[in-house]
């Protein structure tokens, strides 16, 4: 009996993950909100890609008032 196992669905997919990382290089500081216009994607799935990222250590993250901007570095 063998059992394929999915990856978690709270871990983006590498793919989704590189290619942000790459966007957001290009862009230098962003909010989710830039990313959605970049990536065609909901600010939603953004915001909780670069929360995951952030706790991963790829990116780090700012707070300016209301609006939270992530950056590589």
């Amino acid at each position: 009996f063998l059992m394929i196992r999915q990856p978690p669905r709270s871990t983006p997919s590498n793919s989704s993950a590189a290619s942000d990382v790459y966007k957001r290089q290009k862009l230098g500081k962003a909010t989710a909100e830039d990313l959605v216009k970049e990536t065609g994607r909901s600010r939603a799935v953004e915001s909780c890609y670069l929360n995951q990222l952030e706790r991963m250590g790829y990116i780090a993250k700012e707070r300016r008032g209301r609006k939270t901007y992530f950056y590589v570095g």
